[in-house]
């Protein structure tokens, strides 16, 4: 099965590792428009404030996608086509 997940916050991991409890092998693709791996949003104002770095903002440490067999686009998602079943991006791959 392949499996295709715009956006890459919380919700994207948890959809991640729940797609990987019940299927191993199935290709996952993440589409984020940010370019950083997924960190927890609500620390930014500590980041601002100097009061973490941004290794803290890490929600999942730089493994999860290579351990979780995702493959991470950093690209941004325009329309998605579901007939053809594809996700068009910005730079028109």
């Amino acid at each position: 099965m392949n499996y295709c997940i715009i956006g890459n916050g919380v919700a994207a991991t948890a959809a991640v590792e729940a797609i990987r409890e019940l299927d191993e092998e199935g290709r996952i693709t993440v589409v984020s428009a940010e370019p950083y791996p997924v960190y927890s949003r609500p620390l930014i104002t500590y980041l601002l404030s100097g009061k973490v770095d941004e290794g803290d903002m890490l929600y999942r440490d730089e493994g999860f996608y290579q351990r979780k067999k995702v493959d991470l686009i950093m690209k941004r998602a325009v329309s998605i086509d579901t007939e053809e079943r594809e996700v068009l991006l910005e730079d028109g791959g």
